[in-house]
């Protein structure tokens, strides 16, 4: 199944975790994986800031952003983690 063949993705936070299962996921579908580590809302801002313009001078394209229940539910072990989630 290469459903992705082609596309580029980017992945925002694909350094560990649930972002480096997607990105590994989105390659083995054909996609053309970017990996960023900055998983803050700064970040986010920043990586769509610089993916936006290309997509939409050929047409289109889409920005999906999805986040972790870090930043509403307490995890003692990970304070830092859901803090630049907020």
């Amino acid at each position: 199944m290469n459903g992705l063949d082609g596309k580029t993705v980017l992945v925002a936070g694909g350094t560990g975790g649930i972002g480096t299962a997607t990105a590994q996921r989105l390659g083995a579908e054909g996609a053309n994986v970017v990996v960023g580590s900055d998983v803050n809302l700064r970040g986010s801002l920043l990586c769509t800031r610089h993916a936006v313009p290309e997509p939409l001078a050929r047409g289109g394209g889409a920005v999906v952003y999805t986040s972790s229940n870090a930043a509403f539910v307490g995890e003692p072990e990970r304070v830092a983690y859901g803090m630049l989630l907020r």
